[in-house]
């Protein structure tokens, strides 16, 4: 009766045991997983001229080798070069003489696209569907699509043909 009590407690507090070991795996490989990188497709919005324009970003890599893309439909603007620590996120443009510069925190990518004196606020999650189009789209005429966001910035790019 003792032996037959014993073992069923020590099978008991193995079970519980193994049952706190399994969470605590899955609670360090969910935490690694919201700063261990940005790879995948981000969907959110730009805010320009105080409209909310569609945003698609592609990100791949991690640390020192961070690559990225602004997608609009088929249309690509890669970044020249990025990084990716702690969850904080570089991108380069180099040819618009722009950047992403933005933060990673609880699934959501919050920050701007900047330069020339320019900051366009900027939010993404990842692997989320883009907006489905709108019966009654706001009037962005000076905006239509990610190339004219990124457009605006390339009127003040520097003139490398000199």
């Amino acid at each position: 009766m003792i032996t037959l009590r014993r073992s069923i407690s020590l099978t008991v507090s193995l079970s519980i045991f193994a049952s706190w070991l399994l969470c605590g795996v899955l609670f360090a490989q969910n935490s690694s997983s919201q700063l261990g990188t940005p790879d995948g497709v981000w969907s959110g919005t730009a805010t320009y001229n105080g409209q909310q324009v569609p945003l698609r970003l592609e990100i791949a890599g991690n640390g020192d080798q961070v690559q990225g893309a602004l997608i609009n439909g088929k249309e690509r603007s890669p970044s020249s070069s990025g990084s990716y620590s702690n969850g904080y996120l570089v991108l380069r443009f180099d040819y618009y003489a722009n950047i992403i510069d933005a933060t990673l925190k609880d699934g959501t990518l919050t920050g701007a696209f900047s330069g020339h004196s320019r900051s366009i606020p900027i939010t993404a999650t990842l692997n989320a569907k883009p907006p489905y189009p709108s019966a009654n789209p706001p009037r962005i005429a000076a905006c239509s699509c990610l190339r004219d966001l990124v457009s605006a910035f390339a009127s003040d790019k520097p003139n490398h043909d000199l």
